[in-house]
């Protein structure tokens, strides 16, 4: 019988190899690895079409079929354009799961591998604490009752987590360094796998160091990399073979292993899915998965569907973030000011986020305690304000469209104030409504830059131009229930508008579509940002809270209010 304070895994039965680990030659014997302190972490590699997928998931299911979800956990992350692990996650087709599987990552971003590697590290600490009370030094110490699962990670592609050599590669070697180090005291195991592990740019002068901690090494057909240059035992692989060998690659180590063909394992494997589904705890939930390519809808999420009127203070939701977790991304719209949103870059995406946010507020209030002054200046985002409208008047909200020039008249009444006070006043009425107005104004402008002439005018009565109103807005509007919601084509045409960078903690709140990293470090004032834009993803900032996070922007039907 396998011992049980290890994860120890048989796999296929030994081919006639040269040599075996013990010097004699192994024939349809099982061969039995382990994730203990000699072989805490795993190397994998080989060429394309040389069966990694199928021997990581023969990997999995070994471990699956021998331990408890109670006893072991999986965080499963593929790089690549793939399938390699979407059969461990529900799906329409079939709504099972792998009970061991705590998250999934599938064609995953790189900022999802680091926010996977930070979790880790976050329970690295934990677990430290918690032997530190016990009085012990590794988690096998531990009293059962108070012993947590291992965790084992796979990590396929693992390379394109560190390509380039920007803060988020460096972030991540430093990362997988101290995990690769600290882990096996702890229980956190590491399996990288991937075609190669020459050539990672982030990794120079430290590959040694990192790959040192991975003693046990699994070279598949092209997979020579994984061992030591001296040691040639992979160059005749077949496809269906590997070489394992647990000595960091030296020659002399090598154990030649078959695993199950792809297509012949595939029905067992999937009966075997079904019977630890069946057979899994009570309360075990579904693996959280990250999908690379998947757009989110704001009426799928899990926040709006539980927000509710009083929320306080109000949450405007703006997308996924990317992380574990599969959290909402959301901005707090308080009291103090600066508290706004402004949208930024050319994308349509910013039509999308803006309508998100401004139903997600509506959600939050009651029929009739909020207006909404919607304001269509970019080209073709009239039919996109009109819906907004009709949904907003459906759920009961006051809705007023405005063009430049009432935008103009608006901001001057918001920065005045009824009877020349402040917008909204000590009851919380909004700004020139009278006393049994709404209580909050959301001002939710679709181009704000469109209106850069008529606001750059000055009134010849109060000399004050509508950027000078804007501005009075932005300061002291969120104390008294008055947030502008506005999107901006460019972060130059945002910055004129604030009136300069000494401004911009006049709105506190961003999102980030396609610009640039460089100019958007440059209007924050903030140096190695590091943000790359790409279709689908958007960077929310939050300069109150010191924030930056990768995030999928909503897209498409928000839902009702």
């Amino acid at each position: 019988m396998l011992g049980r304070s290890v994860r120890q895994l048989q796999l296929g039965a030994s081919d006639a190899a040269p040599r075996s680990a013990a010097g004699a030659e192994v024939v349809g014997q099982p061969i039995t690895v382990a994730f203990d302190d000699a072989t805490p972490h795993w190397l994998v590699g080989g060429r394309t079409g040389a069966g990694k997928t199928v021997f990581l998931l023969d990997v999995l299911y070994g471990l699956a079929a021998r331990y408890a979800p109670t006893e072991l956990q999986l965080l499963l992350l593929d790089f690549k354009e793939g399938v390699s692990f979407t059969e461990f996650v529900p799906t329409e087709r079939d709504p099972s799961w792998l009970p061991h599987a705590r998250a999934v990552g599938i064609e995953s971003d790189r900022e999802y591998g680091v926010a996977v590697l930070r979790e880790l590290r976050e329970e690295l600490t934990r677990r430290a604490d918690l032997l530190k009370r016990h009085g012990v030094t590794k988690l096998a110490d531990l009293p059962a009752e108070h012993r947590p699962p291992r965790i084992v990670t796979v990590v396929d592609e693992f390379h394109v987590l560190f390509a380039g050599n920007d803060a988020l590669a460096r972030q991540a070697v430093d990362l997988l360094e101290e995990l690769a180090r600290k882990g096996r005291s702890y229980g956190l195991h590491l399996v990288l796998a991937s075609q190669s592990t020459t050539g990672i740019e982030a990794l120079y002068g430290r590959a040694e160091a990192i790959f040192g901690q991975f003693p046990l090494r699994v070279a598949l057909p092209g997979g020579s990399g994984m061992l030591d240059p001296l040691n040639d035992a992979a160059q005749a692989l077949r496809v269906g073979t590997a070489v394992v060998n647990t000595a960091g690659g030296a020659a002399g180590a090598n154990t030649e292993v078959r695993f199950p063909d792809a297509h012949a394992a595939g029905a067992d494997l999937a009966t075997l899915r079904h019977e630890l589904f069946q057979a899994r705890p009570a309360g075990t939930r579904p693996p959280i998965v990250f999908r690379g390519y998947e757009t989110p809808r704001l009426a799928a999420d899990p926040t709006w569907a539980a927000l509710r009127p009083g929320t306080e203070p109000p949450l405007a939701l703006v997308g996924r973030t990317v992380d574990v977790a599969g959290s909402t991304a959301a901005f707090r719209l308080e009291a103090n000011p600066g508290r706004h949103l402004a949208v930024v870059g050319t994308a349509s995406a910013g039509v999308d986020v803006l309508r998100s946010a401004t139903l997600s507020l509506a959600r939050q209030q009651a029929p009739g305690t909020a207006r909404f002054l919607l304001a269509p200046l970019a080209s073709g985002t009239t039919d996109a304000a009109d819906d907004l409208a009709m949904t907003l008047a459906a759920a009961g909200h006051p809705v007023r469209r405005l063009d430049a020039a009432a935008l103009r008249a608006q901001l001057a009444e918001l920065a005045a104030g009824p009877g020349g006070e402040r917008p909204g006043g000590p009851s919380g009425a909004a700004a020139g409504s009278g006393g049994d107005a709404p209580g909050r104004t959301y001002l939710v402008v679709f181009g704000v830059d469109a209106a850069s002439g008529v606001l750059a005018a000055t009134d010849p009565a109060t000399f004050r131009s509508g950027h000078d109103d804007l501005r009075a807005v932005l300061r002291q509007g969120p104390a008294h229930g008055v947030h502008l919601l506005g999107w901006w084509r460019g972060l130059r045409r945002l910055g004129d508008d604030l009136g300069g960078t000494q401004n911009r903690d006049d709105l506190a709140c961003l999102v980030a579509l396609n610009v640039s990293g460089a100019d958007l470090g440059l209007h924050l004032g903030w140096h190695d940002l590091g943000y790359v834009p790409r279709d689908g993803r958007a960077l929310l900032v939050d300069r109150h809270d010191q924030r930056t996070t990768l995030i999928v922007p909503f897209v498409g039907d928000g839902g009702d209010a």
